[in-house]
């Protein structure tokens, strides 16, 4: 369908040779056919690719009318004029444009123009129930320490099914003194694939010494991929191996350490070197140390590097040499 529609305009403007379009077939003055031409060029539908062509049309198009080709230049530019992509951007919004206006309050708020950042966010939240739009609504409160304020549109960005307002709206709780409403937002944002909700829902669990339950959602949240749930895994099963004397809790420890490493976790690093080093493979294990080395100097964390053979005796002039060596990187 959308080909014969590409194929009727081609006709309409009297595509030549090569499915090259002259200059004077581009003087028709329809703002669809503009923009559909912008977006053949654009695309490289039936035509070549040519930006700069796509651009011209949808300027022309967006002049005569277009809401969308506004858009579009708006999108084409904020990378490299953001001036007038903004202009842009408001000529859709005025237009009723959602996207339109919600990129245009994006802009400001990078411009630290909180007021119109305000205007517009509040614009696409309300009158267009747009979840992006009242979550940055609620970031704009948050940024100010207004986290009372920030609830609210938080909240409203987690019901239109925003998984990230539904964390953020736990986040505004734990600041307002409200762990029962941080709780349950947290976990709304685990059921949504939020690791850290998840994270956070496992450590309220294992401060109420309900092992099982804990485990499950640091589980699920280092399976997400967020490093410290992995590394609070493999230290529970730890604690468990000792308590109960059981080697798969060790082996399951293990493994938890290993994949917070591969995380980028500094402490899951030291942790998997650790257990090595006790099962007599020095050569993984200082393989281990130097990971959590490189990852965590830069971080102020520097455990592995004090385990790895260049620090044997940590007072040593070699171990010094080496320790500033990586905090300089």
């Amino acid at each position: 369908m959308m080909i014969l529609i590409y194929s009727v305009a081609l006709l309409l403007f009297g595509c030549v040779q090569n499915q090259q379009l002259s200059e004077a077939q581009l003087a028709v003055r329809n703002e669809k056919l503009y923009t559909l031409i912008g977006d053949l060029y654009y695309q490289g539908r039936l035509v070549s690719v040519n930006k700069s062509k796509a651009k011209k049309f949808w300027i022309q198009a967006c002049n005569h009318g277009s809401v969308e080709s506004c858009y579009n230049m708006g999108l084409f530019l904020k990378r490299s004029d953001k001036s007038k992509a903004l202009s842009f951007f408001e000529r859709a919004c005025e237009k009723s444009h959602t996207e339109a206006c919600f990129e245009a309050g994006i802009l400001h708020h990078e411009d630290e123009n909180f007021a119109e950042a305000h205007k517009l966010y509040e614009k696409v939240c309300q009158e267009a129930k747009q979840k992006e739009g009242c979550y940055n609504l609620g970031i704009l409160y948050s940024d100010q320490e207004k986290h009372s304020e920030a609830i609210p549109y938080f909240e409203q960005s987690c019901t239109l099914g925003y998984s990230d307002g539904c964390f953020a709206t736990g986040v505004a709780f734990i600041k307002t003194n409200n762990d029962e409403k941080a709780f349950d937002y947290f976990q709304k944002s685990c059921d949504k694939d939020i690791a850290q909700g998840c994270y956070y829902v496992g450590g309220k669990y294992l401060a109420q010494e309900k092992h099982s339950e804990a485990m499950t959602y640091l589980e699920k949240s280092c399976t997400l991929g967020f490093n410290d749930g992995c590394s609070e895994m493999g230290n529970e099963y730890a604690k468990q191996g000792q308590i109960l004397n059981r080697q798969e809790n060790y082996e399951e420890a293990f493994k938890a350490f290993i994949q917070a490493c591969e995380y980028s976790s500094p402490e899951g690093c030291l942790q998997a070197g650790i257990f090595l080093k006790v099962l007599g493979d020095s050569a993984e294990a200082e393989s281990m140390f130097m990971k959590s080395c490189n990852i965590g100097a830069r971080k102020g964390f520097l455990e592995g590097c004090f385990n790895s053979k260049y620090c044997t005796d940590r007072e040593s002039p070699e171990c010094t040499e080496f320790i500033m060596r990586k905090l300089s990187y």
